[in-house]
């Protein structure tokens, strides 16, 4: 008799530890100083979703003989111009806000189709009290396929709120036609129930797992950085498992993930939203006290599975930025069974962790699953780890030989902290001719050139072309103004500089065909420049005695951020000159803007204004972006720009 095994099921994720897409952070702009109390005055408007048919979804999860669901899908249609609430800001800026609420909900997840965010513009996701923010998202996240998702929130109600500068219009869109209802919380039950975690993501795996950057990772440094965590979109729920950006004969970079076959297998997968993190990772060997960064990409599509052999190939839809580090990883299709064996794994989709063996062996028998599914004899290596396990997330996970190339991926096992755990891996070199089609093959795709090589070594990223970043920041007087923080915000992370005396920064190296954001900051001595000459000067504007003849002098008397000049102004001026006021309340010393920029009516710059202190842009070549500085409450330039 066959003895049943437990397989990596798809690994339906916990609302309590999952983590929503990279983004920028910050505030939304409803809850930002200069904003919240026009849009507390504000009430938003309120979307209840249909209630979810418990009795199907039981139905449905006892057909799957219990299932691992925790989230159901509810079909919706809200769209900004015919739900929620648009907010008009004195700057000519919106927001747009709904509160989604799915009655008895223990979490929430927003899907979106026809989605595109123009650049300045930001997408957000939170709850009421603003404790769990998801965001902002950006234009840098408009994906390929249009699809895109948010959340998850903890809790029934979550808040989408969209922000859109006055001067892209109505550029942007999307369509949120899915919302998930998180409806379960027991633990997936694995073969050992006393040592299966109950929840999922960062710090939800096994105590007796190690750390991808302990010592027994330290010869594998290439290695981990092929690993990712995939978070699995499909239309019955979401799910994590783990997978390995692969080499081929082209070398040339193509992202190939190679994962499992049941990671999506009796679900409807949605490849375009699967997401790819990379580098999620303790920087030592101790479990960090706080979940630390990955880098993602979102969307992809299949190239080649079988349920046989139990392997995945799947394509990243777009090119994984440089600045990732990742590695491709070499592989062996031949027979023999691998010697010290190793993999790296986000069990339960933690952080990145490690397991290994003395060796492995072909398991000689067929192999019959917990989900009624059997596998061919001689398909997998079977391993008895001796240091670290696997949990569900793992599945999917690369077996490494003692060469660091890859022979195996996991199907599933018995898992164990307290004793020796059992895995079992679809072997590479069955899996090279699989079905016998390029649909249910490896070789067609690790093998472009044909050259039916028997091994591949494993390759960095291919380096891309490069590109300078650099520019000046001057007054409308053309004064250099120095000390200003520029950051470069890349796909991955931030690069910072301050500017010199001179005015001026410059980032070299900087991967061309990505989309980047300059960020410029400057924020001290709001008393610089500020004194009665600019109360004197001011106060004539408004009455109409001698207009300001600048937009940047208009944009700089307006120092309580309403998109008029008038007393108010006058009465927050005066408090700094007199030292009552350190700073100004809604705005910073220093606000910029891009030289580019042309203002449609100088003498009104209100309306049109782009967003202060930034400039969104693709690099496709060596590139020049000045800014021109305004100095809060200064309308006769007279501030110091050094100071």
């Amino acid at each position: 008799m066959r003895k049943q095994v437990w397989y990596g099921l798809l690994v339906i994720l916990f609302p309590f530890c999952l983590q929503a897409q990279p983004s920028e952070g910050g505030l939304p702009m409803s809850l930002r100083p200069e904003w919240k109390e026009l849009a507390a005055a504000a009430p938003i408007k309120q979307f209840q979703a249909p209630a979810l048919d418990m009795d199907a979804v039981r139905a449905d999860d006892a057909a799957r003989g219990g299932g691992n669901r925790f989230a159901a899908p509810i079909a919706v249609d809200i769209d900004p111009a015919h739900s929620g609430q648009w907010l008009s800001l004195p700057n000519g800026d919106r927001i747009w806000r709904l509160q989604i609420t799915s009655p008895g909900a223990l979490a929430i997840a927003v899907f979106y189709e026809d989605f595109y965010l123009p650049k300045g513009a930001k997408l957000y996701m939170y709850s009421p009290d603003a404790a769990q923010v998801r965001g902002a998202y950006t234009s840098r996240n408009n994906p390929q396929s249009g699809r895109f998702f948010t959340g998850l929130i903890t809790g029934s109600t979550a808040i989408v709120e969209y922000y859109e500068p006055g001067h892209v219009g109505d550029q942007g869109s999307f369509h949120i036609f899915r919302i998930d209802h998180a409806y379960r919380t027991e633990a997936i039950e694995a073969s050992s129930p006393d040592t299966s975690s109950t929840g999922f993501g960062f710090s939800c795996s096994l105590p007796c797992q190690i750390n991808g950057n302990c010592s027994q990772g330290n010869n594998w440094s290439d290695q981990k950085r092929s690993v990712c965590r995939i978070v699995l979109i499909v239309e019955e729920g979401m799910g994590y498992c783990t997978g390995t950006l692969m080499n081929n004969t082209a070398n040339d970079g193509k992202p190939y993930i190679l994962t499992a076959f049941h990671c999506q297998d009796g679900y409807t997968p949605l490849y375009d939203l699967w997401r790819f993190d990379f580098n999620y990772t303790a920087v030592g060997c101790s479990n960090p006290t706080s979940e630390p960064t990955y880098q993602s990409v979102l969307g992809s599509q299949l190239r080649a599975g079988r349920q046989a052999n139990d392997f995945l190939l799947i394509e990243i839809n777009n090119s994984i930025p440089h600045s990732y580090n990742v590695f491709f990883a070499g592989w062996d299709r031949s027979a023999i069974a691998p010697q010290q064996p190793f993999m790296f794994h986000h069990p339960h989709g933690d952080i990145r962790k490690i397991s290994g063996a003395n060796n492995g062996t072909i398991f000689t028998g067929p192999i019959n699953w917990s989900n009624e599914v059997t596998t061919p004899a001689s398909h997998h290596f079977r391993v008895f780890y001796t240091y670290g396990t696997f949990e569900l997330g793992s599945s999917g996970a690369s077996l490494f030989n003692n060469a660091g190339r890859v022979v195996a991926q996991l199907h599933g096992g018995f898992t164990e902290c307290v004793t020796t755990s059992t895995a079992y891996y679809g072997r590479l070199t069955l899996s090279w001719d699989g079905g016998g089609s390029s649909s249910t093959r490896l070789k067609d795709w690790l093998d472009p050139l044909g050259l039916a090589p028997t091994l591949l070594d494993g390759m960095n990223q291919p380096l891309g072309e490069t590109g300078t970043i650099s520019g000046h920041i001057r007054t409308d007087a053309n004064q250099p103004v120095g000390g200003v923080l520029v950051r470069l915000v890349r796909p991955s992370d931030t690069l910072e500089v301050t500017t010199t005396i001179n005015g001026q920064f410059n980032f070299t190296g900087i991967e061309l065909g990505q989309d980047y954001s300059l960020l410029v900051s400057k924020n001290v001595n709001a008393k610089n420049g500020v004194s009665t000459q600019d109360i004197i000067l001011i106060r004539k504007h408004i009455l109409n005695v001698d207009a300001l003849d600048t937009p940047y002098s208009l944009l700089a008397a307006d120092v309580n951020n309403s998109g008029t000049i008038t007393t108010t102004d006058l009465i927050q001026v005066q408090k700094v000159i007199l030292s009552v006021e350190t700073a100004f309340a809604n705005v910073p010393s220093w606000r910029f803007l891009p030289a580019s920029f042309t203002f449609p009516n100088p003498t009104n710059p209100f309306p049109d204004t782009p967003p202060f202190d930034r400039f969104d842009f693709t690099l496709d070549s060596d590139t020049v972006i000045d800014f021109k500085a305004m100095k809060s409450g200064d309308v006769n330039n007279s501030a110091d720009p050094g100071m």
